[in-house]
């Protein structure tokens, strides 16, 4: 059997970076085990297949180990592939229920995520800072934030701390598989450019991805605990 696969690379205009999902329309009636198989062959962070039902596009999201919830940058990425020009918000299914995307007239896709569903903190920042290789004082806050996808959001004091992390992966992943959180997000108001508010890192070691390039259901949460909309761009 041949599989269409289309790399798409999201978040970026430079061919060289942004974070790629591979796209397959799943109009051959592929089963779990199969579409896990692909996106392990594929290697790319997710991979997402796209069904066609009813009227609603059905999406269903693999890292290279495990299915997961919901992605928002193999969102962007099939709705790129199909290349649909909406004008106004559609919706699609996921494991989550189902989301809203829209393309807005200057060609930015987004993804409107919803509501917070989740917001607490962690309370054992020493545990927390060990996992990631830093001392506790570089924490300012380790709190739990979601908005489909937990994800620990952590405040760090500056850039300098954020490149030295040395992140224990195995740890971090037994952490997730017994909390239900979907990935550390470190991050700093300190920033590289001028124009941007954070700069963040992600780990999610638990779904097979020591680290993302760039993640968009991380940066929604990040977003809503900063007090933005949950929206996905």
């Amino acid at each position: 059997m041949k599989i269409s696969v289309k790399i798409v690379k999201v978040f970026t205009t430079d061919p060289q970076a942004g974070n790629p999902a591979g796209v397959i329309i799943n109009d051959m009636g592929l089963d779990t085990p199969q579409m896990q198989k692909i996106a392990q062959q594929l290697g790319v962070s997710e991979s997402v297949f796209v069904t066609k039902s009813n009227d609603l596009h059905n999406l269903r999201y693999f890292s290279p180990t495990k299915e997961m919830d919901f992605c928002g940058h193999a969102t962007i990425a099939a709705y790129h592939a199909l290349g649909l020009k909406i004008s106004s918000a559609i919706s699609f299914e996921t494991r989550l229920g189902l989301k809203k995307i829209e393309i807005r007239s200057d060609g930015i896709y987004s993804i409107h995520m919803g509501k917070i569903e989740q917001s607490y903190s962690i309370e054992d920042v020493p545990f927390i800072a060990d996992l990631i290789g830093i001392k506790p004082d570089d924490i300012h806050l380790a709190q739990v934030f979601s908005v489909g996808v937990p994800k620990l959001l952590i405040n760090l004091s500056n850039l300098k701390t954020l490149f030295k992390l040395e992140p224990k992966f195995t740890q971090i992943s037994a952490f997730c598989e017994e909390t239900g959180i979907r990935g550390f997000y470190p991050f700093t108001p300190e920033t590289l450019f001028a124009d941007s508010t954070f700069h963040a890192r992600q780990f999610n070691p638990w779904a097979g991805i020591n680290e993302d390039p760039i993640t968009g259901v991380a940066g929604a949460a990040l977003g809503a605990w900063f007090g933005r909309d949950c929206i996905i761009e």
